[in-house]
């Protein structure tokens, strides 16, 4: 059972998702990402940074493994990929983000209904078939973001791949602590 303060925290997360839907429909949509660099957290926020950083704390609630493609997109020249590797990297993002943006709305959506049939009176059993939807589809999140770090290994030369992990994790140690 989540306690008050969880069920406060995760409405505000929800918030989060609504706020960041009505942002991405005025400004372009933002990638996954899951930790932002050093530079980008000190920039004073705006709307869509707001919404980005809505984004990427849903994303890593939703499921803690790295969004590599938002360093390889964002990274593409440093990377000195080639244009094939950019439209290899381009069509799995057009096609994959907005089913992980759908997973993490759903993802969030579920656990506000499963706090909410707690709260409810909801039974054990009710509430475990329920807990197992959620983790059904953290799992299928889980599934397409390895899929994702598997086809980019592809795409992408050994020393490319270690740059991107290199920056990852270079970005995941500047994020501020949540």
């Amino acid at each position: 059972m989540l306690k008050p303060i969880s069920y406060l925290l995760l409405s505000a997360a929800l918030s989060n998702v609504a706020f960041a839907e009505e942002t991405a429909t005025t400004a372009p949509a933002a990638p996954a990402m899951h930790a932002m660099h050093a530079a980008d957290a000190a920039a004073p926020m705006d709307a869509e940074a707001a919404a980005k950083q809505a984004f990427m704390k849903n994303m890593m609630h939703a499921n803690p493994l790295p969004n590599y493609m938002m360093i390889i997109k964002k990274e593409a020249d440093n990377l000195k990929m080639t244009d094939e590797q950019k439209a290899k990297a381009d069509a799995w993002y057009n096609e994959n983000n907005p089913k992980a943006a759908e997973a993490v709305k759903n993802i969030i959506a579920a656990e506000q209904a499963l706090a909410e049939a707690s709260m409810n009176g909801a039974s054990a059993e009710e509430l475990m078939k329920q807990f197992d939807e959620t983790a059904a589809m953290r799992r299928t999140l889980a599934e397409q973001k390895a899929k994702c770090s598997d086809y980019m290994r592809e795409v992408l030369t050994p020393e490319q791949w270690e740059q991107v992990v290199k920056m990852q994790k270079e970005a995941m140690a500047a994020a501020p602590a949540n």
